[in-house]
Protein backbone atom coordinates (compact mmCIF):
# COMPACT_ATOMS: atom_id res chain seq x y z
CA UNK A 1 0.00 0.00 0.00
CA UNK A 2 2.84 2.30 0.71
CA UNK A 3 3.69 2.08 -2.80
CA UNK A 4 0.41 3.23 -4.06
CA UNK A 5 -0.46 5.97 -1.30
CA UNK A 6 2.78 8.39 -2.95
CA UNK A 7 0.79 9.14 -5.78
CA UNK A 8 -2.45 9.83 -3.92
CA UNK A 9 -5.07 8.23 -1.90
CA UNK A 10 -4.67 4.57 -2.18
CA UNK A 11 -8.14 3.20 -3.18
CA UNK A 12 -9.91 -0.15 -4.35
CA UNK A 13 -13.02 -1.15 -6.49
CA UNK A 14 -14.97 -3.83 -6.96
CA UNK A 15 -16.74 -4.13 -10.41
CA UNK A 16 -18.03 -6.76 -12.77
CA UNK A 17 -16.35 -6.17 -16.63
CA UNK A 18 -17.73 -9.37 -18.12
CA UNK A 19 -21.41 -10.21 -16.50
CA UNK A 20 -20.30 -12.81 -15.20
CA UNK A 21 -21.57 -11.06 -11.62
CA UNK A 22 -18.03 -11.75 -10.30
CA UNK A 23 -16.64 -8.42 -9.41
CA UNK A 24 -12.95 -7.82 -10.83
CA UNK A 25 -10.76 -6.25 -8.39
CA UNK A 26 -9.00 -2.78 -9.18
CA UNK A 27 -6.32 -1.26 -7.53
CA UNK A 28 -6.16 2.71 -7.62
CA UNK A 29 -4.95 5.92 -6.71
CA UNK A 30 -8.05 8.48 -6.18
CA UNK A 31 -9.33 11.71 -6.12
CA UNK A 32 -9.78 12.91 -2.77
CA UNK A 33 -13.75 12.42 -3.10
CA UNK A 34 -12.93 9.02 -4.60
CA UNK A 35 -15.41 9.52 -7.49
CA UNK A 36 -12.47 9.29 -10.40
CA UNK A 37 -9.05 7.86 -10.05
CA UNK A 38 -6.35 6.37 -11.90
CA UNK A 39 -5.85 2.44 -11.98
CA UNK A 40 -2.48 0.78 -11.49
CA UNK A 41 -3.42 -3.62 -11.45
CA UNK A 42 -7.00 -5.41 -12.52
CA UNK A 43 -7.78 -8.94 -11.61
CA UNK A 44 -9.89 -11.66 -12.02
CA UNK A 45 -11.00 -15.02 -10.06
CA UNK A 46 -11.25 -18.30 -12.02
CA UNK A 47 -11.44 -21.53 -10.75
CA UNK A 48 -10.61 -20.20 -7.18
CA UNK A 49 -7.16 -18.07 -7.99
CA UNK A 50 -6.40 -14.82 -8.49
CA UNK A 51 -5.54 -13.64 -12.14
CA UNK A 52 -4.02 -10.47 -12.65
CA UNK A 53 -5.26 -8.91 -15.64
CA UNK A 54 -3.17 -5.79 -16.11
CA UNK A 55 -0.82 -4.83 -13.92
CA UNK A 56 2.57 -2.39 -13.71
CA UNK A 57 0.16 0.32 -14.88
CA UNK A 58 1.16 4.17 -14.03
CA UNK A 59 2.67 7.44 -16.01
CA UNK A 60 4.31 5.50 -18.91
CA UNK A 61 3.65 2.38 -18.46
CA UNK A 62 -0.12 3.30 -19.09
CA UNK A 63 -3.06 4.92 -17.36
CA UNK A 64 -6.48 2.93 -17.20
CA UNK A 65 -9.83 3.86 -17.14
CA UNK A 66 -13.32 2.36 -16.61
CA UNK A 67 -14.61 3.48 -19.97
CA UNK A 68 -18.85 3.27 -21.24
CA UNK A 69 -19.84 -0.91 -21.67
CA UNK A 70 -16.78 -1.59 -18.98
CA UNK A 71 -14.42 -0.83 -21.70
CA UNK A 72 -11.11 -0.12 -20.43
CA UNK A 73 -8.90 2.37 -22.09
CA UNK A 74 -5.08 2.54 -21.59
CA UNK A 75 -3.68 5.60 -22.04
CA UNK A 76 0.42 5.25 -22.58
CA UNK A 77 3.49 7.64 -23.64
CA UNK A 78 7.26 7.26 -24.67
CA UNK A 79 7.64 10.80 -25.11
CA UNK A 80 5.93 13.79 -26.61
CA UNK A 81 5.73 12.74 -30.00
CA UNK A 82 5.17 8.96 -29.03
CA UNK A 83 1.79 7.72 -27.52
CA UNK A 84 -1.35 5.96 -27.47
CA UNK A 85 -4.57 4.59 -26.20
CA UNK A 86 -5.25 0.96 -26.13
CA UNK A 87 -9.05 0.05 -25.66
CA UNK A 88 -10.36 -3.81 -23.82
CA UNK A 89 -12.64 -5.46 -23.10
CA UNK A 90 -12.77 -8.38 -20.79
CA UNK A 91 -15.08 -11.72 -22.28
CA UNK A 92 -17.51 -13.34 -20.57
CA UNK A 93 -15.54 -16.05 -18.02
CA UNK A 94 -12.37 -15.02 -19.32
CA UNK A 95 -8.85 -14.42 -17.88
CA UNK A 96 -7.44 -12.55 -20.36
CA UNK A 97 -8.53 -9.10 -22.03
CA UNK A 98 -8.79 -8.87 -25.84
CA UNK A 99 -8.16 -5.48 -27.89
CA UNK A 100 -10.66 -4.02 -29.76
CA UNK A 101 -8.88 -1.25 -30.98
CA UNK A 102 -5.61 1.34 -30.85
CA UNK A 103 -4.82 3.96 -31.79
CA UNK A 104 -1.66 5.63 -31.58
CA UNK A 105 1.27 8.69 -32.49
CA UNK A 106 4.47 7.74 -33.60
CA UNK A 107 7.06 10.25 -33.88
CA UNK A 108 7.80 11.33 -37.77
CA UNK A 109 11.30 10.50 -39.25
CA UNK A 110 11.86 13.23 -40.90
CA UNK A 111 10.90 15.73 -37.90
CA UNK A 112 10.88 14.49 -34.41
CA UNK A 113 8.98 17.17 -33.32
CA UNK A 114 5.75 15.76 -35.39
CA UNK A 115 3.92 12.98 -35.10
CA UNK A 116 2.13 10.58 -37.51
CA UNK A 117 -1.01 8.90 -36.45
CA UNK A 118 -2.31 5.63 -36.81
CA UNK A 119 -5.36 3.65 -35.81
CA UNK A 120 -5.02 -0.35 -35.64
CA UNK A 121 -7.53 -2.50 -35.14
CA UNK A 122 -8.37 -5.91 -32.91
CA UNK A 123 -7.50 -7.85 -35.63
CA UNK A 124 -3.45 -5.78 -36.78
CA UNK A 125 -4.69 -3.77 -39.30
CA UNK A 126 -3.02 -0.08 -39.36
CA UNK A 127 -4.67 2.86 -41.06
CA UNK A 128 -2.66 6.50 -40.98
CA UNK A 129 -5.45 8.43 -39.65
CA UNK A 130 -5.12 12.47 -39.12
CA UNK A 131 -4.73 14.35 -35.97
CA UNK A 132 -7.66 15.27 -35.64
CA UNK A 133 -9.26 11.75 -36.20
CA UNK A 134 -7.18 10.43 -33.40
CA UNK A 135 -9.26 13.23 -31.03
CA UNK A 136 -12.23 11.75 -32.38
CA UNK A 137 -11.27 8.38 -31.51
CA UNK A 138 -9.93 9.66 -27.86
CA UNK A 139 -13.29 10.90 -27.06
CA UNK A 140 -15.24 7.93 -27.82
CA UNK A 141 -13.91 6.57 -24.67
CA UNK A 142 -14.99 8.63 -21.48
CA UNK A 143 -14.22 7.68 -17.68
CA UNK A 144 -17.65 5.98 -16.94
CA UNK A 145 -19.46 8.99 -14.49
CA UNK A 146 -21.49 6.39 -11.61
CA UNK A 147 -17.71 4.75 -10.40
CA UNK A 148 -16.86 4.92 -6.76
CA UNK A 149 -13.98 3.61 -5.35
CA UNK A 150 -13.62 3.27 -1.55
CA UNK A 151 -10.40 4.11 0.45
CA UNK A 152 -8.18 1.56 0.93
CA UNK A 153 -7.92 1.88 4.85
CA UNK A 154 -7.28 -1.65 7.05
CA UNK A 155 -10.76 -1.22 8.02
CA UNK A 156 -12.49 -0.89 4.70
CA UNK A 157 -10.16 -3.66 3.75
CA UNK A 158 -11.38 -5.70 7.20
CA UNK A 159 -14.92 -5.27 6.05
CA UNK A 160 -14.84 -6.90 2.75
CA UNK A 161 -14.67 -10.19 4.37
Amino acid sequence: MEFYNQFGPFAFMLKDLDGNEIPELFICRATEEFDSGVIYQIFTWHDGKTIELLGSLGYRNGICTICQDNLLKVESSGTATDYGNTIYYLPANSTELKVVEQFFAIQNKEDSTKSDFFWLSSDGEKTPITEDKYLEYEQNYVEQADLRYIEGTQDNIAHME
